[in-house]
């Protein structure tokens, strides 16, 4: 990157030896700040740059190309959502349910798969899914683990070893999974 060096430039602008621009003043003789075409192409090319070592041809259609490359076009807030990380990351995140279908009192253990939908498809199934319990109170008597993978959604196997009820409790868990946009 290079800051403005054309003789017109506003000298020591935003500090020694970092210049910048200038409007200029007609009625004092004070020229505004010329520019270069070695301006320009330092300029276009720190951002084509950028854009091209994310793994993307320029595409002079898109006009989100540098946001997406470092992660700022690509976001979901909320309870359930996704956030883009610079290098071409994601990470998700949510909570899912399930009702435990044991019938057991005391010391029965209960599974089912959850299959969980993420909120945008990765481009290839995540490198990691994290589980952990979202309900208080509830730690030890709930387990949690990955039951499978895929760009789309996982599965999530809950269980529950049984206490004072036989069956039908619900439960949540939260998620997150980082991989490849």
């Amino acid at each position: 990157m290079k800051r403005i060096d054309t003789a017109t430039r506003a000298t020591d602008l935003f500090g020694p030896g970092k210049h910048g621009f200038k409007d200029g003043n007609p009625l004092t003789g004070d020229p505004s700040t010329t520019l270069s075409a070695s301006m320009f192409n330092h300029l276009q090319e720190e951002i084509a740059r950028a854009v091209e070592a994310g793994g993307a041809p320029l595409d002079p259609t898109k006009y989100d190309q540098l946001a997406t490359v470092l992660g700022l076009a690509v976001r979901s807030a909320g309870a359930s959502g996704y956030f883009g990380l610079p290098g071409g990351l994601l990470l998700q995140w949510g909570t899912a349910t399930f009702t435990d279908p044991g019938s057991g009192l005391g010391a029965s253990y209960s599974t089912v798969a959850v299959t969980v939908p993420f909120p945008r498809p990765f481009s290839a199934a995540p490198w990691v899914v994290l589980v952990t319990g979202a309900d208080a109170g509830e730690g030890l008597e709930h387990t949690y683990g990955l039951a499978g993978k895929a760009a789309d959604q996982c599965a999530i196997r809950a269980g529950r070893v049984a206490g004072g009820q036989g069956g039908g409790e619900v439960g949540s868990f939260n998620w997150l999974a980082l991989g490849q946009t």
